[in-house]
């Protein structure tokens, strides 16, 4: 376990109090505030979970995609923007 899986891990059950503070007040913006550092903590424990894992050496799943990102670069690319955009239309409606 790695720093971004415990930052993910507490930036998770702060969404979830900021929710359930939402949901209690009836604010809108305080349910979606939490719902988007919910998934932005997920999405950083995934990435400390991963980084762990490429560490550690996880194994074929793990040389499979460090190949298949240098054989297909562009597509890596592609997928990673794919992402990375549509993260930034969940940040951006806060």
């Amino acid at each position: 376990m790695n720093e971004d899986h415990l930052y993910g891990e507490g930036r998770d059950l702060g969404g979830k109090l900021t929710e359930t503070a939402g949901d209690l007040t009836g604010s809108g913006r305080l349910q979606s505030k939490g719902l988007a550092d919910q998934v932005g903590g997920k999405l950083q424990k995934a990435y400390g979970s991963a980084r762990d894992a490429l560490v550690d050496g996880a194994g074929p799943s793990a040389e499979q995609a460090i190949r298949y990102a240098r054989e297909q670069p562009f597509v890596t690319a592609a997928i990673v923007g794919a992402l990375g955009f549509a993260l930034a239309l969940l940040w951006r409606r806060n």
